[in-house]
């Protein structure tokens, strides 16, 4: 039979090498993500196996987080049909490129990658992460050393690679668990240089999370601290009594942190301050800002149902809003919504904020029912960070979260695979070479 440019060139190989590529590249830029996806697109357009990979997709049970993340690329390109501003709307369709390219790319790579192959995808992750940690932590001190204002050190001053504090944090939070539960469940394949890199990264990434200054990321990176640190007890024999002790130590530490006045910088402490005290009427500060926009966020939402403005408009009359009720500060900022629900509800309406809730709620059932401990919390990551961020209207989010989602559920369904049949990994070797999973039934 003759083979297909894509079975000639190993389809899977070349898929897996952009895997790679994307998951070294996502932490410190996200100018080489539109390149990656439009590349891997041509790909798959040249690979011109459409019946085997959707066949994949089926039999390995991806069906519902396949139609579910794919869904947000569709809404964009409906909302821009009803939407005034049609240039902005189309713009979006570049910022959710991901939402189309990740189930089309990566899902088809089910069964034909095998759990140590994804394993090395998240290593990849976790260096790239912690990279773009030591090179921001040596600027940002390098600038302390030359002004001598320890206000280098933090929020906005911390990062030099275009990432805001907010979605940096995000990838750190993550990076930080995915190192540790690497070593954990590898300490004796890993060489001493890989624990040594994964070490560092464990001890770096807070510290790293703390210069980064952002509030959600701090409290966020809190929880998920004590999470790991349960897990990490609990790892070969259940300690309840110490579970206990250490929530309500770390708990107490926490708060102590939050109350602090000793810090050299305290942002959480200094927000709820101002909250307490800011003008209710014309707010200047981010939190209070941030509560006024989620307010004018819900009237708009209710004005506008069940479509919401459009995609392309919703800016737009978040500021007709902003002017009409006096928020000068927040109209000169133009501010979105600064909660991703908000956002999808003002405009899309019901239509987008059920797929933004199913996708978050699909990540916590498919962790739970496949004992995916890192499935689960991604979940609760990407969840909370919507919460107080847009994630999906920038690039630093909206690459980040289809990407990671899709390669952890990857992970979870090889290893579940792995477990049930341990022949399956080696086989699932082979298939790189070829393209074809030999694990298939």
């Amino acid at each position: 039979m003759k083979k297909t440019i894509g079975e000639k060139f190993s389809y899977t190989g070349i898929s897996y090498g952009l895997l790679l590529l994307t998951a070294g590249t996502l932490p410190f830029t996200r100018f080489l993500m539109l390149p990656i996806a439009i590349l891997w697109l041509l790909l798959l357009i040249v690979d011109n196996r459409w019946k085997e990979h959707f066949g994949t997709i089926r039999n390995e049970g991806l069906l519902w987080p396949f139609g579910i993340t794919i869904s947000f690329f569709l809404l964009c390109l409906i909302g821009t049909i009803y939407s005034d501003d049609v240039s902005k709307a189309i713009s979006d369709w570049e910022c959710k490129l991901w939402f189309l390219a990740a189930p089309l790319c990566i899902l088809p790579l089910a069964g034909k990658i095998n759990s140590k192959k994804l394993k090395i995808v998240a290593l990849v992750f976790c260096l790239a992460t912690t990279a773009t940690a030591i090179g921001n932590i040596v600027i940002s001190s390098a600038n302390f050393a030359r002004t001598g204002d320890v206000g280098e050190l933090f929020y906005i001053n911390a990062t030099h690679f275009k990432t805001h504090p907010s979605y940096l944090s995000m990838y750190c939070t993550l990076g930080w668990v995915l190192s540790i539960l690497l070593l954990l469940n590898n300490w004796k394949d890993y060489n001493n240089i890989l624990k040594i890199c994964l070490i560092t990264s464990i001890f770096l990434l807070p510290v790293e999370i703390f210069f980064l200054q952002s509030k959600a990321g701090l409290l966020l990176f809190g929880i998920i601290f004590i999470c790991m640190l349960l897990h990490t007890i609990n790892h070969r024999k259940r300690r309840v009594w110490i579970s206990i002790l250490v929530m309500v130590l770390c708990t107490a530490i926490g708060v102590g942190a939050i109350k602090s006045t000793r810090l050299p910088m305290n942002r959480i402490s200094e927000s709820i301050y101002r909250l307490q005290t800011s003008s209710k009427s014309n707010p200047d500060d981010g939190t209070s800002q941030r509560v006024a926009v989620w307010q004018t966020a819900c009237e708009i939402t209710v004005k506008n149902l069940p479509f919401g403005t459009g995609t392309g408009d919703a800016t737009e009359v978040l500021c007709q809003a902003y002017e009409e009720k006096g928020y000068t500060y927040i109209l000169d900022k133009k501010l979105n919504c600064h909660n991703q629900y908000l956002q999808y509800s003002v405009s899309l309406g019901i239509a987008g904020i059920a797929p933004l809730l199913l996708f978050i709620g699909y990540l916590a059932v498919a962790g739970i029912r496949k004992k995916s401990f890192i499935l689960v919390l991604y979940s609760f990551i990407i969840g909370t960070n919507m919460l107080v961020e847009s994630m999906l209207e920038t690039r630093a989010g909206s690459n980040f979260i289809p990407v990671m989602a899709l390669l952890l559920l990857l992970y979870a369904n090889a290893k579940q695979k792995a477990e049930e049949d341990p022949d399956c990994n080696q086989k699932a070797c082979s298939s790189i070479s070829d393209g074809r999973s030999e694990c298939d039934s």
